[in-house]
């Protein structure tokens, strides 16, 4: 979605600044930065031009406030995480609402809410399904105490919520709350 955002809305040129966990675990977020990073540089307008760690919101709002401060034509960031993109979309909206947009990676209620906030600063997130992951997990376990074959592995593929989908943004919050399957 970042990707398809810069083309459409900037003109396929960004200024990207990325918020990783690379100190908590490296092998995840620099998975997950390189997937981000393969997809948006298909663009050859994008130039990133700050790399910090910051997982935790209140870590990365500071981090994201001098981020700005130090590069002030950074129009996009990505975080890697669900704490980096909170804070992230927390600082921005304090400092560079309206000319920075915020993509991120993780799926929360609290996300999903920013998602749905006029403020237009969070675009989109990309995530896991917490609730087929525990639902599938459970039937799997009760297959396995009543002797039944169990799959040994199992897909469960990621989600994109977008805030072009606020229907889909709805329903992810009704499922998480359990209002929904």
């Amino acid at each position: 979605k970042c990707r398809e955002y810069i083309e459409k809305n900037l003109g396929g040129k960004a200024k990207i600044g990325i918020l990783r966990f690379e100190a908590l675990l490296p092998e995840n977020s620099r998975r997950r930065t390189e997937g981000f990073l393969a997809e948006v540089t298909k663009l050859p307008g994008i130039e990133i031009v700050a790399k910090e760690d910051a997982w935790q919101p209140e870590q990365a709002i500071p981090v994201t406030l001098d981020m700005l401060t130090a590069h002030p034509d950074i129009n996009v960031i990505w975080s890697a995480n669900e704490g980096g993109t909170i804070g992230a979309t927390m600082a921005v909206k304090q400092k560079k609402a309206g000319t920075v947009s915020v993509f991120g990676t993780d799926a929360s209620i609290q996300l999903a809410n920013f998602l749905l906030d006029p403020d237009n600063i969070l675009q989109a997130i990309t995530g896991q399904q917490p609730y087929a992951i525990g639902t599938q997990s459970a039937e799997a376990l009760v297959k396995a105490i009543k002797g039944e074959p169990v799959e040994k592995y199992v897909t469960i593929h990621g989600i994109t919520l977008s805030r072009t989908e606020p229907e889909k943004i709805k329903e992810f919050i009704n499922i998480q709350k359990g209002l929904t399957k």
